[in-house]
């Protein structure tokens, strides 16, 4: 990919606001925070001895998103690259790595010490992409390589396409078998004076598993944790606990059957929704926020990785993580009603007597 292909996609996804002094830092601290995250990735290959078999996977993001950061800035000083720079270095990538940090600690050093112009930045961006393509070149990667790296990146976290259906994991299979694509299920609030306060789920008047409390020595709403479940059956597709609620296990199939609705699976996804809860409730179920921090997305990814679900994109767990918790939010002090699901819209809402979607 050529650079100014990249500057435009860069340029694009940037959400920064140059002109806020705060916000003109994100760029810079975002170009540490990535060098540092790429020394740990060699610090742990060496101290574990290639105990990641993701090292170079990992090693190549790091440098995407640290050319995301470095491409971000120059963009800001009207610095544009006509082709990426050619390796010139033959040093091992330790000392590349140190070469690239002096590099950068330069150009940090001279903007808090004032405006830089527009020369005086060029020669200092201009470094720091060298370096870059030096540690690339360790890695065996051209800087086209890592650019298209980083496009993938980019389009899988930040370009979502929220008007496309949810997947259909079960397409083909008979109706019996398959999660509905829009239902409508009612929670139903039972208070007590003394002792916890308990929730009955149910669908089209059937209940849907026992009786819920918080299971817990605080009142924290947890007895609402399976709007996590439905709300993975309208954004995600997939839902091994909705669908042992249900009884659509894909029987048709046995080794779907066994390992994509079975056991295994149902406790997979309520390690997640547990990840999830816990993320959340350590960041105030995330008031105000419109994104999660990737590492919670990694994690999940690799907690996925042999499942059918392995195929969603970074943004669509982002999605369902955010607008089940958003939910969430709205309902665990003691909601009783009705929420509508449309796995085909991507949306869920608490059904009023004006509500129409």
């Amino acid at each position: 990919m050529e650079p100014t292909q990249y500057y435009e996609i860069a340029r694009r996804t940037s959400v920064i606001r140059w002109h806020v002094e705060e916000q003109s830092w994100i760029a810079p601290l975002g170009l540490l925070g990535e060098l540092g995250s790429l020394a740990t990735v060699l610090k742990r290959k060496i101290r574990d001895r290639f105990a990641s078999t993701r090292y170079d996977t990992h090693m190549s993001e790091e440098l995407a998103d640290l050319l995301w950061y470095a491409v971000t800035i120059a963009d800001h000083h009207s610095f544009f690259l006509k082709e990426w720079p050619t390796p010139n270095s033959t040093r091992g990538l330790f000392e590349k790595i140190v070469r690239l940090e002096n590099k950068i600690s330069s150009y940090l050093v001279e903007s808090v010490a004032g405006p830089i112009s527009t020369e005086r930045a060029a020669e200092l961006l201009s470094n720091i992409f060298t370096e870059l393509a030096n540690s690339a070149a360790s890695l065996g990667l051209s800087m086209d390589a890592v650019a298209g790296v980083s496009v993938s990146k980019i389009e899988s976290h930040w370009l979502p396409d929220s008007s496309r259906p949810a997947e259909q994991f079960d397409r083909g299979f008979p109706a019996h078998e398959q999660l509905p694509r829009q239902f409508s299920v009612d929670f139903l609030e039972i208070p007590h004076d003394e002792g916890p306060h308990e929730l009955i789920v149910s669908m089209n008047n059937v209940h849907l598993g026992d009786r819920l409390t918080d299971n817990n020595h605080r009142v924290d709403g947890y007895r609402y944790h399976d709007i996590f479940h439905l709300a993975a059956a309208c954004y995600l597709g997939w839902s091994p606990v909705f669908r042992r609620m249900l009884k659509r296990k894909r029987k048709s199939d046995p080794e779907k059957d066994n390992v994509q609705d079975g056991g295994r699976a149902a406790i997979l996804e309520e390690a997640i929704v547990g990840q999830i809860f816990a993320y959340a409730r350590q960041n105030k179920f995330l008031a105000g926020m419109d994104r999660v921090d990737a590492d919670l997305i990694k994690l999940i990814q690799a907690l996925v990785e042999d499942y059918e679900v392995s195929s969603t994109e970074p943004w669509e767990w982002q999605e369902y993580i955010v607008e089940s918790v958003a939910m969430f939010r709205k309902i665990r002090n003691g909601f009783t009603g009705q929420i509508v699901f449309n796995a085909d819209l991507r949306k869920m809402w608490i059904k009023t007597e004006t509500s129409e979607h």
